[in-house]
């Protein structure tokens, strides 16, 4: 059973929206909700402009038109944080990432939201740590998922819990990267990924980089347990939908790191 983006997205504790073509939100998960002080229901097809301070919707109103003119995979904005608006009036400094899906009248956008009120300092600290430390490392993950809406925000909950991971949305983009020379602590992979089977591609990308790799296979299958994926070791199984904080504690199990965040 391959539960749908909603169910995972709706358990991923980073803010995400989606958007469609003529900024009305379709989706929006609890995290988000939280953050600009709504309800689920309020934000479903509300205008993503009232998010926005009233003196600067126009001009957000024609980078939306432009972006949805050529959409990227990119930040919303590289060299300022973005001004948000909460429902009780105050304003707050986020960054956005932006990630399209379909394309023309149905193109929708996935955005991933950070609010940059707290953390602000600690990042900059942790940069700084790590420009002038080459030794702090990070557990580096694949994530393979044939959904690219799951995928988007699942890497942008990565960057989040300090882990480095590169998503591919098959297993043919997956060996691409390894080809390249990425080499991940863990490989993480959906069960169903279109016509691909996840311990296929685990089991053919662990041939190519000639090592056992651990690796994890998500599936909403509550029947499919490590006991059941034949000749793949090494390989846990964690089931739909979970918790994003807990899947980046098993990685980290995984990869020998202590616990990120």
């Amino acid at each position: 059973m391959k539960h749908n983006a909603g169910d995972i997205l709706g358990t991923i504790p980073v803010p995400i929206l989606i958007v469609d073509r003529g900024g009305q939100i379709r989706f929006a998960n609890a995290a988000a909700a939280a953050m600009f002080g709504y309800t689920i229901d309020e934000l479903t097809d509300l205008p993503v402009h009232l998010l926005v301070p009233d003196a600067l919707r126009q001009g957000h109103a024609r980078r939306c038109a432009r972006y949805a003119d050529e959409p990227a995979a990119r930040a919303m904005s590289a060299d300022e944080p973005v001004r948000a608006l909460r429902s009780s009036g105050v304003l707050f400094p986020i960054s956005v990432h932006l990630g399209p899906v379909g394309a023309g009248e149905d193109l929708q956008v996935v955005c991933t939201i950070r609010d940059l009120t707290e953390p602000a300092a600690a990042a900059e600290g942790a940069a700084a740590l790590a420009a002038t430390n080459p030794h702090v490392l990070r557990p580096t993950v694949l994530f393979v998922e044939d959904d690219h809406a799951v995928l988007a925000a699942m890497l942008m909950t990565f960057e989040m819990d300090d882990i480095d991971a590169r998503g591919a949305e098959s297993g043919a983009a997956a060996l691409r990267l390894v080809s390249e020379g990425f080499r991940p602590d863990v490989i993480v992979s959906d069960l169903r990924l279109g016509g691909e089977e996840g311990p296929e591609v685990i089991a053919r990308l662990r041939q190519a980089m000639g090592v056992e790799t651990p690796a994890i296979l998500l599936t909403g299958d509550v029947r499919m347990s490590a006991a059941r994926l034949g000749g793949l070791t090494d390989c846990q199984v964690v089931h739909k939908p979970f918790d994003a904080d807990v899947l980046a504690r098993h990685i980290c199990a995984l990869a020998g790191f202590p616990e990120t965040g």
